[in-house]
């Protein structure tokens, strides 16, 4: 466990730290949806998915609810979240925590504050989205560990035309 972790919300100065974790951190996810789909289909739906989603999870973080986790100057690990319109739900959005942290505490510590965050603003009850695949396993993990135990199956289908 890493006992210095501090939490600060998103800046410009964190952008390149963030933008390698996100091909860190989803280059084994896009892997294993290629596995799945196929190299056609998978060119096709995900195209140039390091620059989307890199733009995507930027935007996302400079929305005034990202916050980066740093140990000892180094960003170790970024999270996002969103908060209905009606105040009453909240979600994590994109969320990592670089390799070399993974497994001391730092994913952890991430969704305790924002817990926090959101229960100041009166936010009953949070949710999150992952995938079922493989790559999805270690954030499914992370989850769980953070008390999230009801889910929602879903599958997305495909068909050539």
């Amino acid at each position: 466990m890493v006992k210095n972790i501090n939490i600060v919300p998103f800046s410009d100065e964190y952008a390149s730290a963030v933008e390698a974790l996100v091909i860190e951190a989803w280059t084994p996810i896009r892997e294993s949806y290629r596995r799945e789909l196929g190299d056609e289909l998978y060119g096709r739906v995900f195209g140039d998915w390091k620059r989307d989603k890199t733009e995507s999870v930027l935007s996302m973080m400079s929305s005034g609810r990202g916050y980066v986790a740093v140990v000892d100057g180094e960003l170790a690990g970024f999270i996002h979240y969103e908060i209905s319109e009606d105040g009453v739900s909240g979600e994590i959005g994109n969320n990592a925590v670089l390799s070399k942290y993974r497994g001391c505490g730092i994913a952890q510590a991430m969704y305790a504050f924002v817990f926090e965050k959101m229960k100041a603003k009166g936010v009953g009850y949070v949710s999150v989205v992952t995938g079922l695949d493989d790559g999805h396993e270690p954030a499914r993990r992370s989850y769980e560990k953070a008390g999230f135990d009801r889910g929602l199956p879903s599958v997305k289908y495909y068909r050539k035309l």
